[in-house]
């Protein structure tokens, strides 16, 4: 997966070129790398965590949010509405502001228990998904009752593998038309691979992940801080 004589930086817990990874209990984490230019690789072998950094306060200005993917090797088609039978190949998260001051008590207390592992305090959430049995433009709920989010699918499961595909979406918009009130401020970005369910393997890349900010300058996220 990875070029010789690439330069690489292993996020750790912790931090690495301001990445950190969220590991779920019990559950083997994938293996992420960065690489100098900003590619993330993912390798997730019957596992699933989290690589997700804070966003400053340039980038919460942004709007338009693109990348690029490929998928090298694939999981099986499952159902994203099903919890316990998710998996999927990549997703990009943007996860926005908790709003605590409003939010009922029990998501006060899933932001509270999640907290306790070391998830970032966040509250509603957009997901963008390689993977699933869903349709391409497919809007799904999340099925995890600790994340008040929406499910987007940009591609399905069996998608050409080996092939890089690029992608521009309107995180703005997007929340609107999930959530139907008005936009709070994105937090973080964050993306994930997730094989534990099925027990497979899956191998895949994220390069140029950028925000596009209100003056219509994209920034690369890899190099915001």
């Amino acid at each position: 997966m990875v070029s010789p004589g690439a330069a690489l930086a292993e996020p750790e817990p912790g931090s690495s070129h301001g990445w950190k990874i969220l590991e779920i209990p019990g559950k083997a984490p994938n293996a992420y790398t960065v690489q100098s230019n900003g590619v993330i690789e993912v390798e997730s072998r019957a596992a699933v965590s989290i690589l997700y950094r804070e966003l400053d306060a340039k980038d919460r200005r942004g709007q338009r949010l693109t990348w690029r993917w490929r998928v090298e090797r694939s999981v099986p088609a499952t159902d994203l509405t099903k919890r316990g039978a998710d998996d999927r190949d990549l997703a990009v998260h943007v996860w926005f502001s908790d709003g605590s001051e409003t939010v009922d008590w029990p998501r006060r207390f899933y932001t509270w228990a999640l907290g306790v592992i070391g998830f970032p305090p966040i509250g509603r959430t957009l997901t963008y998904v390689w993977g699933g049995d869903a349709r391409r433009g497919d809007r799904l709920a999340n099925p995890h009752p600790e994340t008040e989010g929406a499910i987007v699918v940009l591609r399905p499961s069996g998608t050409a593998e080996n092939r890089w595909f690029s992608e521009t979406v309107d995180v703005l918009s997007d929340y609107r038309r999930a959530f139907g009130d008005p936009v709070r401020e994105p937090k973080f970005i964050a993306v994930s691979s997730d094989s534990d369910d099925t027990g497979s393997i899956s191998r895949g890349r994220i390069a140029d992940l950028k925000l596009t900010a209100a003056t219509g300058q994209p920034q690369a996220l890899s190099d915001a801080h």
